[in-house]
């Protein structure tokens, strides 16, 4: 008879401390992003902005 080991599998917990961090930062860039979106706007396009906190991603752009 063999022993074979217990594993255990563990996936990473986002913390709360961390979730406000990167909602904080993405709102920033969306914030930041202000000029970029008056110049889509002046140019005729819709400002797009996405945040994606499980991801840790910010995305802007123009939409034509």
């Amino acid at each position: 008879m063999n022993y074979v080991k217990p594993s255990v599998e563990i996936q990473e917990a986002q913390t709360v401390n961390e979730a406000i961090t990167w909602t904080v930062v993405a709102l920033s860039a969306i914030i930041a992003a202000g000029g970029y979106a008056a110049w889509c706007t002046y140019n005729g396009a819709d400002f797009v902005g996405a945040v994606d906190i499980d991801d840790k991603s910010v995305q802007i752009g123009c939409s034509y």
